[in-house]
């Protein structure tokens, strides 16, 4: 009855021993799967570089400064035919990029005392009423240097019959400061005005004030020869 007993715990213990050695063997062979790696996420491309903005007429910036700085060397040179290609090919007749104080080519010609440039410009197209960084204009510029065939022109298309300097000299009164009667005059039949001009003309001289209705002013006296006297025959 002993033995029966120990035969039946032994085998117990065999069963027991068998289940955890199977047990043990299924987590060595069948490990549990690894959650997998997050995948780096993935760096934004950088964005390709914007290219530059074509300027008016399909020109890159660089492109329309180049022929503007031609086309106002060519005006100095005088060579209209250079001046005319670049215009054609897209320069700008009044950009005032390529000045310091923002002359435009036809105010340039103007400072220049220019007046076949100044003409071929303005024939061209050129806005006489391109103020610089001093609000001085083309004619401004033109009626400061008595170039009166130019003014005459520009006159014909000018908007601004008032421009004025950076101390607040206007056109008028620029001319009659220079006693230019002829000036004055072109600029008054345009219809150009000025408080400060009229205040000035008074002491002008006579030619200026009277274009101003001033008409009390005395008209110099006229200088004559005497005749020279019969001599007394003998």
């Amino acid at each position: 009855m002993f033995k029966l007993f120990l035969a039946s715990l032994a085998l117990v213990l065999f069963q027991g021993d068998a289940q955890l050695r199977g047990a043990r063997r299924l987590q060595d062979t069948d490990p549990a799967p690894e959650a997998p790696a997050e995948a780096p996420a993935e760096a934004p491309e950088a964005p390709a570089e914007t290219p530059a903005a074509p300027a008016p007429g399909g020109l890159t910036a660089e492109e329309q400064a180049k022929l503007n700085r031609d086309f106002v060397t060519a005006i100095r040179r005088q060579d209209t035919a250079t001046a005319e290609t670049l215009l054609a090919s897209g320069a700008q007749i009044d950009d005032i990029s390529m000045s310091g104080p923002h002359w435009s080519p036809l105010a340039q010609a103007c400072v220049s005392v220019d007046s076949t440039m100044a003409l071929w410009l303005l024939e061209h197209g050129a806005d006489p009423d391109v103020a610089d960084n001093r609000g001085r204009t083309p004619l401004y510029h033109a009626v400061h240097y008595y170039m009166y065939d130019v003014v005459e022109e520009m006159l014909k298309t000018a908007k601004n019959l008032s421009p004025h300097d950076g101390d607040g000299v206007d056109m008028l009164t620029r001319a009659v400061w220079q006693k230019d009667a002829r000036m004055v005059e072109m600029l008054l039949d345009a219809g150009a005005t000025s408080a400060s001009a009229t205040t000035s003309a008074e002491n002008a001289g006579w030619e200026i004030a009277k274009l101003f209705g001033y008409t009390s002013t005395v008209a110099p006296l006229v200088v004559t020869e005497a005749p020279a006297e019969t001599p007394i025959l003998p």
